[in-house]
């Protein structure tokens, strides 16, 4: 959860569970279901669109490159819906997670139709957000998927699993198939948060990965290297 408010024109104050920066915007989704973005002026912020998105917690908001006023959000019911600011309009995304969609990305940041979602349900799964019927693919890894980041390239997903520690997978070209490449199952308490750090060496591969935990407040640091592991698996795959 991140602890900041936005205050509104009727000097409300909402609770803030997740903020996305984009240029000189910033999208957030409340633990009152609303949804809203705010356009940075010096130092402060002017509150462009506000939307009151669902009944239940939105866990996550993500916004593209390629077009900043439109957003997609997430909620505890396991509904995604779009929203686009400049018309203040709503649309249904999705119920296709039995509950809890608390993490939505964009994989490639050259592709704004392909959006991934993750949840409380133990599900994965990957939206052409042309076609938003089905996901093209979906998969049950087998624990929560609070929070994913993505690396720069080769299609490798750092996963954030609360219980069950954190988790890098690999995906082929269409992500169809997935290989488990790491699992760091420390701390050992909740992790809801794990970031990649590039690491700035003559080796273009190297990261290092922070991980957080709720319980114990420890942060965690290790390291991984994307071409040490990258033909092991793609043999697997």
């Amino acid at each position: 959860m991140t602890t900041c408010s936005v205050e509104t024109e009727r000097s409300e104050k909402l609770q803030v569970l997740s903020v996305y920066p984009i240029k000189d915007r910033v999208w957030f989704s409340t633990a009152s279901g609303g949804v809203g973005m705010v356009k940075l002026v010096e130092s402060s912020y002017i509150l462009v669109s506000k939307f009151d998105a669902s009944k239940f917690e939105s866990w996550s908001v993500v916004s593209h490159p390629r077009s900043i006023d439109v957003a997609y959000a997430s909620d505890d019911f396991g509904s995604i819906r779009i929203f686009d600011a400049r018309t203040s309009k709503i649309s249904q995304f999705t119920k296709y997670h039995h509950y809890g969609v608390c993490s939505l990305s964009f994989p490639e940041q050259v592709n704004d139709n392909l959006v991934c979602s993750g949840g409380f349900d133990h599900t994965l799964c990957f939206w052409d957000t042309r076609s938003t019927d089905k996901p093209i693919s979906n998969f049950q890894p087998g624990y929560c998927v609070w929070a994913i980041r993505w690396f720069s390239h080769d299609k490798i997903a750092l996963v954030s699993a609360t219980d069950s520690g954190s988790y890098i997978l690999k995906f082929d070209q269409n992500y169809q198939k997935h290989s488990e490449a790491i699992h760091y199952d420390r701390p050992q308490s909740l992790v809801y948060s794990s970031e990649i750090c590039k690491v700035h060496t003559n080796n273009s591969s190297s990261y290092r990965i922070c991980s957080t935990s709720f319980y114990d407040s420890l942060l965690h640091l290790w390291n991984f290297n994307t071409g040490l592991l990258k033909k092991r698996l793609y043999d697997q795959m």
